[in-house]
């Protein structure tokens, strides 16, 4: 770290910008001499370059570096993390000239940003950092800079002849990554500014017809275009070659149509090129990998390539001298296939120069723990141009936290070291909204049910030049440590050899990906009885099954036998596959229970698959699952998946006292389930108090005497009058009515503060007017509290944290200075952020607002907010060492039953304090009379 900050300041300083070549991340990169290659190719840049898809070809002599926010010390904190910083200023890249940014990324665009270009003093950019991403500020304009599924992409490219270095105030935790081609020391760039020149405008204009039209040629079109087409036969255990064309030319569209087109015949029908004689192919891969997807038949677009609804098609440059071969060898087992294709062409006058012949290879591999996996590894002068990647899990998509690593020429240090595996696709926080597809990158494919992912990264303008090696990696997991996922991947490159030896293709790998999940219990697996029931090959059903087996049900009475780990509520999930008989209702009984009508619904995520869900009290160890499926259908069980209600920490669950309750007479108790509720446990006690004066006792227990605060969970229908709670017949509290909103809801309650000794003690709810609405008891608490009239704040809801992290901090005392031993606490890292509570009041009336504070030496100044408004004034939490504040009494407000929010705000900081952390011990409404 000492390195990169004397890095940085020389860097700001833009002195000695020939510094000693450092092997390192990003910028320090800049810093090395570069050294025009001979022969070096005259290209355009920026924009100009941009355009010009058809000069993907030309070997060039920029190097490609990445400046990103990784975590340094090689664990996963990949935010926060930058060149350099000074106060509430990240500086994000700081580049030595000249050179151009292509490909401008983050998951979590704040802060303001401002880029600096040439030493100017003025920031050629100055704006909100999200506005550049969205279009706001010209000459940024979409399609080219957007957002989609969870990350901020910019491929504007913005040259600079000397210098830039790009700033971010109050970044927060950034993830981010900026990635540009440095070029030779000797090389001539005009540096941008926001007002266009007018070769760049209509290089713009070329630009977004390209993008705004994804499935079309971006090239420009050819004098003289010839074509091929044809349809073959491919046999199946056949090389076969079914076009040849001769050269000097170049091949500017492929396109082919599989029939039919399935997982099976698209993985195991090998696509391969040979150029000028090489006995070794340059292209080999399945047909569906090469154009775009290993997972089957699916729908995109991008600038290279496509998959549609009248075939496959890619636009990749392909020029070569004497020969082009196009080869084909069907490796099912089944009988031939059909293939049409069609191969669009133009000739040269002469064999190119200073072009690379196009590569592509599939590789596939097993994850293995400690061990990326290999995108690419070759030798040679080239360009790596983008790749696609199908994975396959068994338990979630947190593979997905790998980053990509790309080693160039002897890199003891990746040039390119990325924060994730969908940042690197230029998304965020695992594909968040779903698939998309981009010119240069998108998610095909997210099956997050299954555990699938498929994608892409084209590198265009952001291409990685090599001129002897080059070795493309992703990390699977965090640290490599997601082993026994199945990934695959095609490479796309351009290499000064017609032919390369990178992972030739071994035959037995080319079946699709085995889908087998963890965690769920497989239908085939449960020892059926009854019924009509058959395991069944996923063969001929669209999606895949887990264990490639389901179980066919019809009929009934169907037996099955599941366990389950613990009794209590749980609810059942059913995935089925989908078929023209499958029936899309059915009964369902747990346990010898009534039938519960169950309907199924398609899977949004994975075509031809249906779920369905119901619930049910299981005991602990065997259950029995009573399935009758309607006369002519059948139901494809593929796996079940149990999940356990979720309980409330430290309460007692209500239903579990249903035995030793005592209602008044002429009322009736009763349990009462709600699967998927906010209920603790899916379960509660039902009280129906039918007459007047009525009450409800409930024996409970104290280990350890002291006073104790009350917390009730109720479910509640509206509009009901005031429950009294009493303890031991003493006054304990009132709630009701309660609002609207709560109905069917669980709900904490704080009540008042009570001194009880040890033993049994008696918790009574009563009620003076008789009502045909019942009190529901979702549970209750008896939790010791140091403070009257108050609510531990470490109990309370969070709903949103701005600036910072909100946890529960333990705070173990010999003397118990903290009430329940734990507070709040709010890590703020800069002034303004804030942390809002959820306050639930059980009755209306006004108040007085106490707050139980901690104070230490990195504590901020705080203002604290109900419902938006402050109250009080603001209270400085310094003090040099950690201690409770005690009470502070901030006010009055007046407060309906139901949900409010508190706030607590870093107002400011005292000059001793070193940072804007807030701690929060209780939070106190005392009653005003």
């Amino acid at each position: 770290m000492i390195l990169l900050a004397i890095l940085a300041g020389l860097l700001q300083t833009v002195q000695n910008p020939l510094g000693t070549p450092i092997d390192g991340p990003g910028s320090t990169l800049s810093l090395a001499r570069r050294i025009a290659l001979p022969n070096s190719p005259a290209m355009p840049y920026g924009l100009q370059l941009m355009a010009r898809f058809d000069l993907l070809p030309t070997l060039r002599d920029t190097r490609c570096v990445q400046d990103s926010s990784y975590d340094r010390s090689g664990g996963n904190g990949d935010s926060g993390n930058f060149f350099a910083r000074k106060g509430n200023v990240a500086v994000l890249a700081d580049i030595r000239g000249p050179g151009c940014i292509y490909r401008f990324w983050s998951a979590n665009a704040q802060g303001r940003l401002r880029i600096y270009f040439d030493g100017q003093k003025a920031p050629t950019i100055d704006c909100p950092m999200q506005d550049l991403f969205l279009g706001k500020v010209a000459p940024f304009v979409q399609p080219l800079v957007g957002h989609k599924s969870g990350g901020f992409y910019c491929y504007f490219p913005m040259a600079f002849q000397k210098h830039c270095r790009i700033e971010v105030t109050d970044p927060g935790s950034l993830y981010y990554h900026v990635q540009y081609q440095l070029f030779p020391d000797n090389q001539r760039i005009r540096t941008f500014t926001t007002t266009l020149t007018r070769p760049d405008q209509l290089a713009l204009q070329t630009v977004l017809a390209q993008w705004n039209h994804l499935g079309s040629d971006p090239k420009p079109p050819p004098a003289g275009e010839l074509m091929l087409s044809g349809t073959v036969a491919a046999v199946a255990g056949q090389d076969m070659q079914f076009a040849r064309i001769d050269g000097p030319a170049v091949i500017d569209a492929i396109r082919m149509r599989v029939l039919p087109a399935n997982r099976f015949t698209l993985r195991q029908t090998v696509f391969s090129i040979n150029w000028d004689g090489s006995a070794t192919p340059a292209v080999q891969a399945p047909i569906g990998d090469f154009f775009g997807s290993g997972l089957g038949d699916v729908r995109f677009a991008a600038m290279p390539d496509a998959m549609t609804d009248q075939g496959y098609v890619c636009y990749w440059p392909m020029p070569f001298s004497s020969a082009a071969a196009f080869k084909l060898h069907n490796y099912a087992p089944g009988g031939a296939l059909e293939v049409q294709w069609q191969i669009q062409y133009h000739k040269t006058d002469a064999p190119p120069k200073g072009e690379g012949w196009f590569q592509a290879q599939w590789h596939r591999e097993t994850t293995v723990a400690g061990h990326p996996f290999h995108i690419l590894d070759t030798d040679g002068r080239g360009q790596y141009v983008g790749e696609h990647t199908d994975m396959q899990g068994d338990r979630g998509i947190w593979f997905l936290e790998g980053d990509e690593q790309i080693w160039v020429d002897g890199d003891t240090f990746p040039s390119i070291h990325g924060t994730g595996t969908e940042d690197f696709y230029t998304a965020g926080w695992y594909f968040d909204e779903g698939t998309f597809n981009e010119a240069y990158h998108g998610c095909v494919v997210k099956q997050e049910a299954i555990s699938r992912v498929g994608a892409y990264r084209y590198q265009i303008q952001d291409c990685v030049p090599f001129q002897h090696h080059i070795r493309v990696n992703i990390e699977h997991g965090p640290e490599n440590d997601y082993p026994g996922a199945d990934y695959s991947c095609v490479a796309y490159w351009y290499q000064d050899t017609p032919g390369h030896t990178w992972s030739p293709i071994d035959p037995t790998q080319l079946t699709p990906p085995r889908l087998k999940l963890a965690g769920v219990i497989e239908a085939e697996s449960l020892g059926w009885s009854g019924g009509s029931t058959q395991q069944m090959s996923d063969d001929t059903f669209a999606a895949q099954a887990s264990g490639a087996k389901v179980e066919s049900v019809a009929g009934g009475p169907a037996i099955a036998t599941i366990n389950s780990p613990a009794a209590g509520v749980s609810r059942v999930t059913l995935s089925m596959m989908d078929a023209s008989d499958a029936a899309h209702t059915f009964d369902v009984s747990v346990n010898g229970g009534p039938m519960q009508k169950v309907g199924t619904t398609a899977d949004p995520d994975v075509p031809g698959r249906l779920t369905a869900s119901f619930g049910g009290l299981l005991a602990s160890g065997a259950n029995k699952l009573t399935f009758t499926v309607p006369t002519g259908g059948a139901v494809y069980l593929d796996y079940l998946q149990l999940d356990a209600a979720p309980h409330e920490k430290g309460v007692a669950e209500a239903e579990d006292y249903l035995s030793s309750v005592h209602p008044s007479a002429g009322t009736t108790v009763s349990r009462v389930d709600k699967v998927g509720s906010n209920w603790s446990g899916w379960s509660a006690l039902q009280w129906s108090a039918l007459r007047g004066n009525s009450s409800l006792s409930l024996p409970f227990e104290v280990h350890t005497a002291g006073s104790k605060s009350i917390q009730l969970g109720v479910i509640q229908s509206p509009l009901e009058g005031k429950t009294q709670v009493s303890i031991d017949g003493l006054p304990a509290g009132t709630f009701g009515p309660l609002p609207a909103t709560w109905a069917g809801t669980s709900h904490r309650m704080f009540l008042g503060q009570m001194n009880l000794s040890t033993g049994e003690h008696l918790l009574t709810f009563a009620r003076r007017i008789g009502s045909t609405i019942p009190l529901t008891l979702d549970y209750f608490a008896v939790k010791s509290g140091k403070y009257p009239f108050s609510v531990e704040a470490e109990d309370l809801k969070v709903l949103s944290a701005d600036g910072g992290d909100a946890s529960t901090q333990q705070l173990p005392s010999p003397d118990h200075a903290w009430s329940g031993d734990a507070q709040f606490w709010f890590v703020a890292d800069h002034p303004n952020a804030s942390a809002t509570l959820q306050l639930p009041v059980a009755a209306p009336g006004k108040y007085t607002l106490v707050v139980y504070f901690t104070t230490a030496k990195d504590y901020a100044q705080v203002q604290t907010l109900v419902d938006g408004a402050p109250v009080g004034p603001v209270v400085d939490c310094y003090t040099p060492t950690v201690r409770p504040k005690g009470r502070t009494v901030l006010g009055e407000v007046t407060l309906s039953a139901g949900d409010h929010k508190i706030t607590f705000r870093a107002a400011g900081k005292n000059a001793a304090s070193t940072n804007y952390l807030i701690g929060v011990d209780a939070i106190g409404l005392e009653p005003v009379k």
